[in-house]
């Protein structure tokens, strides 16, 4: 079927100044809905919208059926349909949620790999990542060097330097695996690059029995959300204090 005549000229004024990608995208979301649809904006009711999100759920991924009802509720506001486009960014804002729901890990889950883990350079470098604001691909370049005052860093990062603070026991475990090792200034901190991290976590949470597949990426958003990660290190001064009454410090 071909694309009405009032889908054209909504796209020839939304898309004025849009990028390669974006111009695409719209044209694609308009066509399935259209076709999908097969009437005039003026036809158009919540229902449709409905039927529309059920069917298309089943083919995309939420975050794709995103972007399509973005462009579609523009492309409704346009044709004077403003209490649809507003239903259907509603509609849109369940789907973003339910998507950022399935992709974020549980508080409680990153606490028992961090209190769980007791081989020291593992429990470091699941510190590293959630503690600190180093990017995964840049841990193998921290150096005993880059280290100072004890909680500070200052590490080359893709052409530049990377200055920060470690939080919570992240110092203390440090000191420790310095020493155990007899880790010289210009030493590796952890010895190993992230292609061997992205191989570490998901093997530790599948061992603790972590239903959901764990990686250094979902540790990273933990640790580069400050309101998550002030949450979780009062989750695991909590613990460790607990653990430090029963003589047995984690």
């Amino acid at each position: 079927m071909p694309i009405l005549e009032e889908v054209k000229a909504f796209l020839r004024s939304y898309l004025e100044g849009k990028s390669e990608s974006t111009k695409e995208q719209a044209k694609i979301a308009l066509t399935h809905w259209e076709n999908f649809t097969r009437q005039k904006p003026s036809d158009v009711e919540t229902k449709d919208v409905d039927e529309f999100i059920f069917e298309y759920l089943k083919r995309l991924k939420s975050a794709s059926l995103s972007v399509y009802l973005f462009h579609i509720g523009k492309y409704l506001a346009w044709s004077e349909k403003p209490d649809l486009e507003k239903y259907i960014m509603n509609e849109r804002n369940k789907l973003d949620v339910e998507e950022l729901a399935k992709s974020f890990i549980d508080h409680n889950d990153v606490l028992k790999m961090l209190t769980k883990v007791t081989a020291l350079r593992d429990k470091l470098i699941i510190r590293l990542l959630v503690f600190s604001e180093i990017p995964i691909g840049c841990l193998k370049n921290l150096k005993v060097r880059h280290i100072f005052n004890e909680k500070n860093y200052d590490v080359p990062c893709k052409g530049k330097m990377i200055s920060g603070v470690f939080y919570s026991d992240t110092s203390e475990i440090i000191r420790r695996y310095v020493k155990e090792r007899k880790l010289k200034k210009n030493d590796e901190l952890i010895g190993i690059g992230e292609r061997a991290i992205e191989y570490l976590i998901p093997d530790y949470a599948k061992k603790m029995g972590i239903k959901k597949k764990v990686t250094p990426k979902d540790l990273r958003k933990v640790g580069k959300d400050h309101f998550k990660r002030n949450v979780l290190i009062e989750m695991y001064e909590k613990a460790r204090m607990k653990n430090l009454r029963s003589k047995s410090p984690l």
